[in-house]
């Protein structure tokens, strides 16, 4: 019967009747189901699928830990669906591999927890808050690369040998060590809100990791390169750490009791680097480049004219005591002001607003 080929929990307004009547359609009176479609029956099946879809609510992530939501999703028989959602496309991850072809706001709206995704290219694809069921060792060529698989159960799979650069592991109970996943890469990776205490980050490279809120040991003196270049390591403890030498350029150490003495970090160079709410008073930011940088409510004091090349472009400064510094021929496009006292010139002002219109007038140039 065909209600073996379809089997379809009821959510908001879709129809089970409705769908079913329309699947009937794709077999012809009296055939039988088989385990294999042919390429017009799946087409057929995932065009109604996608019509119906549109029918259902989007599932709420911002209810997704409340337990009074309740959202079902259509359940279809396992053979159907894997032949329905995956297909060979050369504009997969890797070329010619067997990849997912339904979008996350679709996929949310179906059940994937008994779907096989052995041997799928799942890389860059987004099954967040899905209920799809991964198994990290048997997905094509062990790679999460680019992967969202946020708010997933991953609790008790094993990530040994796994790539997940640029993976979204976030709020998935995955139990990650740094050691063992491959080349100890976690360059990009998303792991806020794992329980990382205890994990060994020798030698592992962290560039561009998210570590927020997992209680990892960061030694910035033992990770590979002794970089943290655009890693955040907000809310970490991190007191007591030294970074000399340490590049931490686009970092974000807010809120970790961090130590950081400007002069001694790598290149003297906190460009975009995110450091408020450490206690910065008494630091020497002589020929330091603060470009982008926060250093908002630390304590910072700052001297426009002896950081590196009187650049402030973009700084936040806010909360900080700039009573009496002298602006002339700083840079500050951009830069956050607020609650410092700092006392503009009127003729620096008005060099301020010219160089923004400049600015403005270059671009507008370049994009004709």
């Amino acid at each position: 019967m065909l209600l073996g080929v379809l089997l379809v929990t009821v959510v908001g307004v879709l129809d089970k009747k409705n769908i079913c009547a329309k699947i009937r359609f794709v077999f012809k009176k009296g055939e039988g189901i088989v385990a294999v479609l042919s390429g017009k029956k799946i087409e057929a099946i995932r065009a109604i699928l996608k019509e119906e879809l549109q029918k259902i609510p989007e599932f709420d992530v911002e209810r997704a830990y409340d337990e009074s939501y309740r959202y079902e999703r259509i359940k279809l028989s396992t053979g159907i669906l894997e032949q329905v959602i995956f297909d060979e496309k050369k504009d997969c991850f890797r070329d010619s591999r067997l990849c997912l072809i339904f979008p996350v706001s679709e996929l949310r709206k179906l059940n994937l927890s008994e779907i096989d995704f052995t041997g799928v290219d799942i890389g860059e694809a987004d099954l967040s808050y899905t209920n799809a069921n991964i198994d990290p060792q048997t997905v094509d060529n062990k790679s999460l690369i680019g992967t969202n698989l946020s708010g997933l159960d991953l609790r008790g799979k094993d990530f040994t040998g796994v790539d997940i650069i640029r993976a979204n592991l976030s709020n998935s109970g995955a139990d990650i060590d740094p050691q063992t996943v491959s080349g100890k890469r976690l360059s990009g990776a998303n792991l806020s809100g794992l329980d990382l205490r205890g994990k060994d980050f020798t030698d592992v490279f962290i560039v561009g990791a998210d570590l927020s809120n997992t209680g990892a040991d960061i030694d910035p003196q033992t990770v590979s390169g002794k970089s943290l270049w655009g890693t955040n390591l907000s809310g970490l403890d991190l007191r007591g750490k030294d970074f000399t030498g340490v590049d931490i350029i686009r970092a974000n150490l807010s809120n970790s009791g961090a130590d950081i003495d400007p002069q001694t970090v790598r290149g003297k160079s906190l460009w975009k680097t995110n450091l408020t709410g450490l206690d910065l008073r008494g630091k020497d930011f002589t020929d330091v480049f603060i470009e982008g940088a926060d250093l908002s409510n630390t304590g910072a004091d700052i001297n426009p004219q002896t950081v590196y090349d009187k650049n402030l472009y973009g700084t936040n400064l806010t909360g900080l005591d700039l009573r009496g510094k002298d602006f002339t021929d700083v840079f500050i496009v951009g830069a956050d002001l607020s609650d410092t006292g700092a006392d503009i010139e009127e003729d620096i002002a008005e060099e301020f607003i010219n160089t923004v219109k400049e600015l403005v007038k270059s671009r507008n140039a370049k994009a004709k």
